[in-house]
């Protein structure tokens, strides 16, 4: 097995599904994965959370910061 599959095993091991990123949910006014939801975001403020988020996401990488 390849060194990137054992780490990805270790971390679903220990995490399980994740869902995608983390978005605000209004009835709790908190920001959560949806565990076991693969479905594709609803909401443009969902699709916007998303896109800005991995937009940060790469600025350091990007820019060495």
């Amino acid at each position: 097995m390849k060194l990137i599959d054992k780490i990805y095993q270790k971390l679903y091991d220990k995490y399980g599904p994740q869902g995608w990123w983390p978005l605000y949910n209004a009835k709790t006014g908190k920001f959560e994965y949806h565990k076991g939801n693969y479905d594709l975001p609803k909401t443009d403020q969902q699709r916007f959370e998303i896109c800005i988020g991995a937009i940060l996401t790469h600025i350091p990488y990007t820019y060495g910061i």
